[in-house]
């Protein structure tokens, strides 16, 4: 459900419309955005709406298209006459999923097939579309996994004239065939390129490139992973994180901080997460968890009444509260499970929030946790404490222009979110901790995450652009290539 009321995200909205029946999906789409054409609005597809964005503004009028509630709709489409399509020389298979599928639905019904996404992320609420667009679902360790939009080849996008574009990778073997197949006279020709420049610019799209009506996935065979979880400190753990992160026995290795001090040892406590990759057919093992963010995602009310005590009780008070939460989470041994099950974050999915994610070289990971502890110590003699604990992970680099994680290499990314409970009672103190944790993401020469309302003023957002992504204007060319300003935000210029 789509709530407009959230005063951190302003929007002239047109009207709102539903996902149309599966039957005759495609056409009403594209009347829909034709009809919008023809009235100058834009069009966007709005999902769970989790946390705001500032790439889902627009500087017109909107028709916003409502994704459909999960599990009403299939996620795994046919890609050429059936379920999957096997990778030469490899045990992985392309499929092809629709993009207002949400993930949890696409672990689902991938596993009915025995294959899985190989880097799902935590958030199983999103749509895939949503995900793929703003570069996120990245973790990873040892020899690394980049963010979920990697894994794609092929993006179907329904143009403002209502038809259907393909921009596909070289690896990708479909052809014209299949595109015709799928989508009859309302396909274009298909789009490559020699050196995949368009799939590179493709993949991290914004909504801006048109509606995202499929993906064709690279998948991996189903797989389990084991986790471990330990309790530990910041201050014991920072000095050894990086030879950690590096563990090719791992495949994903997170940190979760107290930004409170322990009253006692005035340390900061964490816990140390750490997964591995476990071939399918394992016993499953170790008893589920409940996640302590579980006990205040039920209830709207319970949503304002944990905002309320994050933003009105005393740091000591709200530092306490962390504390026993954070050291519910201790895991005695490994737990074995499904990887999606492990992902997998549960009801905190539901938490309405305004993100906080900042993404740096991964060898600065220690000098940007200890700067956002020294800033949240500071906050909170300012009474702007942050309502939750921190958390570190690492994501290899991509060739994705205008992601996050664009570069050689890997990238760590620290994340704050600011849980709103719902209303907007506590938006000035929301907006000046948002302001100086994107102030001190700039101050430190990191990337702030597409996935957020943002703070900065156009000629900031320029000058941001210019200095972090010196491929925008390819970018940008690309897109206006495929797309048109039916789609665009009112986020990113259209030029520097």
């Amino acid at each position: 459900e789509i709530v407009f009321r959230d005063q951190f995200f302003p929007l002239e909205v047109a009207k709102v419309v539903d996902w149309p029946p599966e039957a005759n999906e495609v056409d009403d789409l594209a009347k829909l955005i034709v009809d919008a054409v023809k009235v100058g609005s834009k069009v966007r597809v709005v999902g769970t709406l989790h946390s705001t964005s500032d790439v889902l503004k627009s500087s017109a009028k909107t028709v916003i298209i409502r994704a459909p509630k999960p599990g009403s709709l299939k996620a795994l489409l046919k890609i050429d006459g059936q379920d999957s399509l096997k990778v030469t020389g490899s045990d992985d298979a392309y499929v092809r999923l629709r993009g207002v599928a949400h993930i949890r639905d696409v672990a689902k019904e991938l596993e009915r097939i025995e294959l899985a996404l190989g880097n799902q992320g935590g958030f199983s609420g999103q749509t895939l579309a949503g995900a793929l667009s703003c570069s996120t679902h990245g973790s990873c360790a040892g020899g690394g996994l980049g963010p979920l939009s990697d894994s794609v080849h092929a993006y179907d996008f329904i143009g403002p004239d209502g038809k259907v574009t393909r921009v596909q990778s070289n690896e990708c073997p479909l052809d014209e065939t299949d595109l015709q197949k799928t989508y009859g006279p309302r396909a274009n020709p298909l789009i490559k390129s020699a050196d995949d420049e368009l799939i590179e610019s493709a993949r991290v799209s914004f909504g801006e490139w048109g509606l995202i009506h499929s993906v064709i996935v690279r998948a991996v065979p189903l797989y389990l992973l084991g986790e471990t979880r330990a309790i530990t400190t910041w201050e014991e753990l920072s000095a050894g994180i990086l030879g950690r992160a590096a563990d090719p026995a791992l495949r994903h290795l997170e940190v979760w901080i107290n930004p409170y001090p322990n009253i006692f040892t005035h340390r900061h406590t964490a816990v140390l997460v750490q997964r591995r990759r476990i071939d399918w057919g394992t016993k499953l093992e170790g008893a589920g968890y409940v996640d302590p963010a579980v006990e205040i995602a039920g209830s709207p009310h319970q949503q304002r009444f944990a905002a309320w005590a994050a933003y009105n009780l005393a740091p000591e008070i709200v530092g306490a509260v962390l504390e026993t939460n954070l050291l519910k989470l201790k895991l005695k041994g490994e737990r074995i499970a499904r990887a999606d099950d492990v992902f997998d974050i549960g009801r905190a999915n539901e938490i309405p929030a305004i993100s906080g994610e900042y993404v740096f070289p991964e060898g600065d990971a220690v000098t940007a946790v200890d700067s956002y502890l020294r800033l949240l110590h500071a906050n909170a003699g300012r009474h702007r404490p942050h309502p939750g604990w921190v958390s570190l992970r690492f994501v290899k680099g991509t060739s994705s222009r205008m992601s996050m994680f664009h570069g050689p290499g890997r990238f760590c990314t620290v994340e704050l979110p600011l849980i709103t409970g719902g209303t907007d009672s506590w938006k000035g103190q929301i907006e000046e901790s948002l302001a100086s944790y994107q102030a001190l993401c700039l101050e430190l020469g990191g990337r702030m995450h597409w996935a957020q309302s943002w703070k900065l003023s156009d000629p900031e957002l320029k000058e941001y652009l210019r200095a972090e992504y010196p491929e925008f204007k390819t970018w940008r060319g690309h897109q206006q290539r495929v797309g048109t300003a039916t789609f665009d935000n009112s986020c990113l210029p259209e030029k520097l």
